[in-house]
């Protein structure tokens, strides 16, 4: 009886699915439907289903409802239950077929629902044991002290890279780095940095790619130290913890090397460029694989100046595509270069579920396209704002259309490949012209360079820390006195952004193609766990 029930609820909810008159809670409540029968009944499920929720994801007079997208996610989860669940390689063949061809046919609300449904595939990630430790005690040392408790020799006075002290050691290709703490790190976190050195440089973590792993350097039998004063003074920009805390570690010369180095420096290479960012795409798949989730290939933002009063600290989500803050800043000093993944402090190890993982992948993948394109417009990086005509500068023909192109091709096959297990075969799961294109045209003028600090903010400001942030824009002290603090709105140049303040993302093809690789690295990886 059961099993009859479930046919002619089968059939009853493809109906209201196709209906022209059925509204949208009717067609959400059928899709619904269909997604548990392909749970509990997939015996049940036809052909005639799989069309049918195919239909639905496609069709453009629910795409132009505002709440759209809960009914494609019923759509596309009934869709990955089936190719999950089907009894029949035929109906599970269909079923992933129609969910990749609509992920590489569709924008906006359906392709996210599918993205999101393809990253739900149970994945078989190990999680590391790396169990935190308290910090006990923290000896107070010289430099001097540092340097001859690791048998180092030093050559030249060293210069800082951000909080980074590092000074040459001689005859070698080695630098010694003094990473020194924030006021707000803790001293477990610093530590943390230096233990995931020192457990990467383990046997079993050895890549057959390079990856230079930092050797972590121990002082009084641990990796946290105090240094009080180093033979280099910090600039006045780095802000120390009062208690002077400070890891050591050692790095290839290298290391503070970037794929995309701007500021005056030499760019690689086009040939060089690409081969890091396949090399370093390669890794953070792997190491995700692995159950070692970077969480910072690059700061994103949705709104910088929003962080100290938002719940989520203005961070960027993604999927949700809205307005990313200062791109070609967030470009700057990746935590990807020519040694391989750095900056351990973000290393996290994985838990949650496939979909946690998906995020994850995908903020990857949207770090690395980013980065492809600040390659190009460092260029020549005095092109940027408005010219003397007011107009946004225009940078496209800063960029090579067919290097950006075998760079996003390389992102995506060195991701996929370290994180599966085995090169991608077959047609890419994103229109890899298309994206390129619209990289360039957004990615190439700085359309978009105001943002708006609110009053609010302002409020939260104290006079000192407002007066700072408006001489850091370009206003002259007279401009400032002219707007007292939070009195209304102000207009500031910050870009160039990518999309108008409180509007979407100016690029939505970049967030369609993170979240197809992203779902198709999840898929690759299920298929190769459970099904060959």
């Amino acid at each position: 009886m059961a099993n009859c029930l479930s046919e002619n609820k089968s059939h009853f909810e493809e109906l209201a699915l196709e209906s022209e008159y059925a509204d949208l809670p009717a067609k959400y409540m059928a899709a619904c439907n269909l997604h548990a029968l392909a749970r509990e009944y997939p015996q049940k499920i036809r052909l005639q289903t799989i069309a049918t929720l195919e239909k639905v994801l496609t069709d453009p007079t629910v795409s132009c409802q505002r709440q759209s997208f809960f009914v494609f996610r019923e759509a596309a989860l009934a869709l990955a239950a089936i190719f999950r669940t089907a009894e029949k390689h035929t109906l599970a063949d269909n079923a992933i077929n129609v969910l990749f061809r609509i992920l590489k046919t569709t924008a906006g609300m359906s392709h996210r629902a599918v993205s999101e449904a393809l990253g739900t595939m149970p994945l078989p990630v190990a999680i590391p044991n790396f169990l935190e430790e308290k910090v006990q005690r923290v000896p107070t040392v010289k430099w001097e002290e540092v340097v001859a408790a690791n048998n180092l020799s030093v050559s030249g006075s060293g210069t800082f890279a951000g909080r980074s002290f590092m000074a040459p050691l001689a005859k070698s290709d080695r630098i010694l780095v003094i990473k020194l703490a924030k006021p707000a790190d803790t001293p477990e976190n610093l530590c943390r940095e230096a233990r995931w050195m020192d457990r990467l440089r383990q046997p079993e973590y050895a890549f057959p790619v390079r990856f230079d792993v930092p050797v972590a350097i121990r002082v009084g039998g641990g990796f946290l130290f105090r240094v009080p004063s180093l033979p280099l003074a910090p600039p006045s920009s780095i802000k120390r913890h009062p208690d002077k805390f400070a890891i050591g570690f050692i790095a290839h010369k290298d290391y503070f090397s970037y794929p995309n180095e701007g500021d005056g420096k030499c760019l690689l290479p086009p040939r060089n460029f690409v081969e890091v960012m396949r090399r370093s795409s390669w890794l953070l798949g792997r190491l995700s694989s692995l159950g070692i989730v970077h969480t910072a290939p690059i700061p994103l933002f949705h709104n910088r100046v929003q962080q100290n009063r938002r719940d989520d600290n203005g961070v960027y989500d993604w999927p949700r595509g809205g307005r990313l803050d200062r791109w070609l800043d967030s470009c700057r000093q990746p935590n990807i270069g020519l040694t391989g993944v750095r900056d351990f402090e973000h290393f996290e190890v994985f838990q949650g579920t496939s979909s946690k993982m998906y995020w994850h992948i995908g903020a990857h993948f949207f770090s690395l396209l980013l980065i492809a394109g600040s390659y190009f417009r460092n260029r020549d990086i005095t092109r940027i704002g408005f010219d003397r005509h007011g107009a946004p500068v225009d940078s496209r023909d800063l960029y090579e259309p067919d290097v950006l192109k075998g760079a996003i091709s390389n992102i995506f096959g060195g991701y996929y490949e370290g994180f599966v297990g085995q090169g991608y075969r077959g047609e890419a799961p994103f229109n890899i012209d298309m994206l390129s294109t619209r990289m360039i045209a957004e990615m190439g003028v700085d359309h978009h360079m105001e943002e708006i600090l609110r009053v609010i903010d302002q409020k939260a400001m104290s006079d000192k820390e407002y007066r700072e942030f408006l001489l850091s824009r370009g206003y002259s002290p007279e401009e400032i006195a002219d707007r007292p603090r939070g009195t209304k709105d102000i207009v500031v140049y910050t870009g160039p952004h990518l999309g108008k303040f409180n509007y979407p993302i100016s690029i939505p093809e970049l967030v369609n193609a993170a979240g197809s690789m992203a779902a198709t690295c999840i898929v690759g990886r299920y298929r190769r766990a459970y099904i060959q």
